[in-house]
């Protein structure tokens, strides 16, 4: 009588120790499959520095694990200029199929949290928080790097700065933005400039000014325009800028 194949016993998965070598001089220490990396262990370059510590799936990162950037591998831009990732910063959160997929923490390497949030495929995308050079932040959504979605920009101090809309990290649709004497804006926004209907209110909740925002010549552009770092310029100062200006 013949011995039905679906019942025989499911081959052992019989989980190794030993090292992988990579074509480049990197190599591997930790748990193999089919001397392939799979489980625990560790990636070190070919001078014997770690790359990567933590979980691997059939070759990959996959799992949790820490991740060491070396001098310029990677940047993110910040204030419209690069800011690189360098020795010593690293990344420790989950991974899927090699890259950085879920929740994170970027860590510079004085200790400073860079970015916490989520990540998809290497880069902020979700909900997190980032960590300016000049102290403030933002917080809220993120899409391929960029703040993208409802957010807030903090100073320093933690005082609340700008809250609203983001589209590629500015202020576009509906936003808020505070003085610091308590008075507050509150009004339309596109590509980082007030655009449209907006209200300015006293600290006490007041009314005292309303626009309609429209036309605004080339030259006072730059003048005006609201970058998603801390602004010097505020609402009042922003005003007298403009060129058109229709009280309603």
């Amino acid at each position: 009588m013949g011995k039905c194949s679906c019942c025989s016993p499911a081959k052992p998965v019989i989980i190794t120790y030993g090292k992988y070598s990579y074509e480049n001089g990197n190599y591997y220490l930790g748990n193999l499959l089919n001397n392939t990396p799979h489980g625990k262990g560790i990636l070190y370059l070919k001078n014997n520095e770690i790359k990567y510590d933590g979980d691997f799936v059939n070759g990959k990162k996959e799992g949790n694990g820490k991740y060491f950037y070396e001098d310029k591998e990677m940047f993110v831009m910040e204030n419209n200029k690069k800011f690189y990732f360098m020795k010593g910063d690293f990344y420790t959160g989950q991974w899927r199929n090699d890259y950085m997929n879920g929740q994170g923490i970027i860590y510079l390497n004085n200790g400073k949290i860079k970015y916490k949030g989520d990540f998809v495929d290497d880069k902020f995308e979700g909900y997190g928080q980032y960590n300016f050079e000049s102290g403030g932040y933002y917080i809220g959504q993120f899409l391929n790097d960029l703040q993208h979605g409802n957010g807030k920009l903090y100073d320093k101090n933690g005082n609340i700065m700008i809250e609203g809309n983001f589209i590629n990290d500015h202020l576009d649709g509906n936003g808020k933005i505070y003085n610091p004497n308590g008075e507050y804006f509150i009004g339309q926004f596109k590509e980082g400039k007030i655009h449209g209907k907006g209200k300015s209110y006293t600290k006490n909740g007041d009314i005292f000014l309303k626009v309609n925002i429209l036309i605004i010549k080339k030259k006072e552009l730059e003048n005006i325009i609201l970058k998603t770092v801390f602004m010097e310029l505020y609402l009042l100062q922003i005003i007298k800028c403009m060129v058109e200006v229709k009280y309603i």
